[in-house]
């Protein structure tokens, strides 16, 4: 087996011995019950790649913002929730290791290959290990036992209202999810959101989250920052 191969799977082995920690029953009914659809424009994430110029230029975000998202970002796990096609979907990977993240996790239910709750893909980029998850994001986030040092990102992902009754499951879908961002990160720890129906909840976490950034992304008013205390 060659070296690269080998290492991978170690890599994958070690990833498995840190993602095991079991998943309350309630996480598995609510999964099926919730809903989702990405938004029509979820490929509004992808603005977050100009922040270092990659892309339209008179777009790009201001060096101020490069520089806090990088502040925010380097040396911790960086964990995109809903990360679509990797092909497709680069935004997430793409700034997380410009701004020096140490480890790229996305979490994907629907478009990644492989057997649901498991590893879809493995690699290593310029030196920053990455790793895709199939999974539901909320059973995701609670098989971690923890993440030292992660900032979330999630993009473009809102819940299908339906009727009654999934609604409510909704609402009990994303509390659990906030509580289990709440669970795995620290002081300085951070969430990026692009559009989610997170940003009510983590606004109502006012002990625990302050809102860094509102509406300076120019006029993208569904971007926001959310800063671990």
């Amino acid at each position: 087996m060659p070296d690269h191969e080998q290492n991978l799977e170690e890599m994958k082995a070690a990833f498995k011995m840190e993602w095991n920690r079991p998943v309350p029953e309630e996480y598995d009914q609510l999964s099926r019950r919730a809903n989702f659809v990405p938004l029509p424009w979820a490929n509004y994430s992808n603005r977050l790649s100009w922040a270092w110029g990659d892309g339209v230029q008179e777009e790009s975000e201001p060096p101020a913002t490069r520089e806090m998202l990088r502040s925010l970002i380097a040396g911790k796990n960086f964990v995109d929730l809903g990360c679509g096609i990797p092909s497709k979907s680069v935004a997430g990977s793409m700034v997380a290791e410009k701004a020096g993240a140490k480890r790229y996790i996305g979490i994907e239910k629907q478009f990644l290959e492989g057997d649901d709750g498991g590893i879809s893909d493995m690699d290593v980029k310029n030196g920053m290990p990455r790793v895709w998850l199939k999974e539901d994001m909320l059973k995701g986030l609670a098989r971690f036992e923890k993440l030292d040092g992660v900032v979330f990102f999630i993009a473009g992902i809102e819940g299908i209202p339906g009727d009654e009754v999934s609604s409510e499951a909704l609402q009990k879908y994303f509390a659990h999810v906030t509580e289990e961002i709440t669970r795995l990160t620290k002081p300085g720890d951070a969430v990026i959101l692009v559009g989610s129906d997170l940003t009510g909840f983590l606004l109502s976490c006012d002990k625990e989250f302050t809102r860094l950034v509102k509406e300076n992304f120019r006029d993208r008013s569904h971007v926001g920052v959310f800063i671990r205390q």
